[in-house]
């Protein structure tokens, strides 16, 4: 891959694990008050917040307050070193495709929450991008599998040990394609 500055790229990729993280949070799974018995009271307050987001909410309210919660922000800001450079490429070419600042869309929000609807169309755009600036070269379809493999593995993290409300110190999970 050619180099690029690692900064460039960590900050539009921490809006996609915000996003996702965000919509985990949003999901039944983390209804059970199992789990506010053994979460900080920061994370409960985040975690009910997220569980405010229900459906088409998730993307059209205005959710600035959340993306801007210190917990998640401290969060976030740590799991860009568990990736490698080529995901954070692909992670930042997702956020600059909705918001050419690499922020939290109301776009990207729809993307994660219904991903199906756009995907193709995303993928094909992004992937060109994409290939401009790595050393390599991949079809659409090789690039739709690689992009679906590191959303769902990101999505599955972030609701197990990558999760914000129970994460653990020192937790050494690394995505590696």
């Amino acid at each position: 891959m050619l180099e690029i500055h690692e900064h460039f790229l960590r900050v539009p990729a921490q809006s996609v694990l915000k996003t996702l993280q965000v919509f985990c949070l949003s999901q039944k799974l983390f209804c059970s008050e199992n789990f506010k018995k053994k979460i900080s009271k920061e994370a409960e307050l985040l975690l009910q917040e997220c569980q405010g987001l229900k459906e088409e909410a998730f993307y059209k309210d205005d959710v600035s307050h959340l993306m801007g919660n210190e917990l998640l922000c401290d969060h976030v800001e740590e799991i860009p070193s568990k990736l490698t450079q080529d995901a954070l490429l692909k992670l930042s070419l997702l956020a600059w495709h909705f918001d050419s600042n690499g922020s939290v869309s109301e776009e990207l929000r729809q993307f994660v929450a219904e991903p199906n609807a756009m995907f193709h169309q995303v993928c094909k755009f992004i992937r060109n991008q994409y290939n401009a600036r790595s050393e390599g070269f991949l079809s659409v379809e090789d690039f739709e599998r690689e992009m679906m493999h590191l959303l769902t593995f990101l999505e599955a993290a972030f609701t197990t040990g990558w999760n914000v409300i129970f994460v653990k110190p020192n937790y050494s999970g690394i995505y590696t394609e």
